[in-house]
């Protein structure tokens, strides 16, 4: 049971991190007339990057919060006559 949550959990983190659902809500735009390419520099790709890394960090960061403290749970259940923490 615990470890079918922890899945889910984890599933919806790394969704979070990768597709955050304000950008799946927002409406379709139209375009009437076709907009010019702008060019785009490193410095706006970077910090494109940097955005997503600190997401996805913090989304890792939520997650190891979570699965800690129950795997310390799990490694104190086991009984110290089963040989696993000897």
């Amino acid at each position: 049971m615990a470890n079918g949550l922890v899945r889910l959990l984890t599933s919806g983190l790394i969704l979070n991190a990768t597709f955050p659902l304000d950008a799946l809500a927002a409406p379709p735009v139209s375009v009437t007339q076709p907009v010019p390419a702008q060019p785009v520099n490193a410095e706006q790709l970077d910090a494109l990057d940097a955005g997503r890394n600190r997401r996805l960090a913090s989304a890792v960061s939520r997650l190891l919060g979570h699965l800690f403290p129950l795997l310390a749970q799990k490694i104190s259940s086991v009984p110290s006559s089963s040989g696993i923490c000897s």
